[in-house]
């Protein structure tokens, strides 16, 4: 059985898996044409994107700070 720490550090490794997937794909699909409406469209996943990401550090200051 794992102990409580080495599972967080299952779950985070799990997450930042996750978030780099979404960045890959994100990047992978950047529209050419900077002034279209489909890169305006793609900056806004982006930001958002950046949001979930800073949220998932905070989760994960947490849990460290609560797991450790």
């Amino acid at each position: 059985m794992k102990s409580t720490k080495d599972s967080l550090l299952e779950d985070i490794k799990a997450e930042f898996a996750e978030v780099n997937a979404m960045m890959e794909a994100l990047e992978a699909k950047e529209p050419e044409d900077e002034a279209s409406e489909a890169y305006d469209k793609w900056i806004g996943e982006c930001e958002q994107l950046a949001i979930e990401s800073e949220s998932l550090m905070t989760l994960i200051d947490y849990k460290m700070t609560q797991g450790l």
